[in-house]
């Protein structure tokens, strides 16, 4: 029993894991001119779990390791010989790494991204069965309501595609709220100026083509 755990420990701690968390290095790397980013709120939760995990493997490999080396004598139920208890010692270590990587990995997925050309959106497909990623444009941003709930504010963009009047929530922590608030209006700014341009220049076309 104790031989298999440590095949599927190994598995995951050294081959799972770190092929999780080179994907999401590429996937962070892949986003391009990003101007701010931060951490979805959402990673409270794995933050929460991973700690948890962690303080629970280092608590076991601690016992087997001290009573590898005969600091402690063991529970009953682990009545193992040595060799087995300083592998479960190991297998718990191998463990903390794996859980840490895994916990790396879920913060560059659970990354904002916000780039000079528009917002990264992330959402769940059911349909697709994985994250669908699309990017809000700024000039696709009609208009925008907030909702202050300390501690994360949350954004709803107004936005017109295809005739049809669609809302997108994002959730923006406080730490990120100014230097975003500043992003987020000076670029409705510059699309505003931008427009206002074409449409200059449009109405003195338009006597000419007449």
């Amino acid at each position: 029993m104790v031989q298999i755990l440590n095949k599927i420990i190994m598995i995951y701690g050294l081959g799972i894991a770190p092929l999780l968390y080179l994907l999401s290095f590429i996937y962070q790397k892949k986003h391009k001119n990003v101007i701010l980013s931060w951490r979805k709120p959402i990673l409270v939760i794995p933050t929460i779990i991973s700690f948890s995990l962690n303080l629970t493997f280092f608590i076991l490999a601690a016992f087997f390791f001290a009573t590898y080396f005969g600091r402690i004598e063991g529970i009953k139920i682990f009545e193992y010989p040595a060799e087995k208890m300083h592998l479960l010692g190991f297998n718990c270590i191998i463990m903390m790494f794996s859980i840490t990587l895994t916990y790396l990995a879920l913060q560059n997925y659970f990354t904002q991204f916000i780039t000079t050309s528009g917002i990264i959106i992330t959402k769940w497909s059911w349909e697709h069965f994985r994250f669908i990623e699309n990017k809000l444009l700024w000039e696709q941003i009609n208009d925008y309501y907030v909702k202050f709930d300390y501690p994360i504010s949350i954004f709803t963009f107004i936005t017109t595609q295809n005739g049809i009047i669609e809302k997108i929530p994002l959730a923006v922590p406080f730490y990120a709220l100014p230097r975003f608030e500043q992003q987020l209006e000076s670029q409705l700014d510059f699309i505003q100026l931008q427009r206002e341009q074409m449409k200059g220049i449009f109405q003195k076309q338009k006597p000419l083509n007449e």
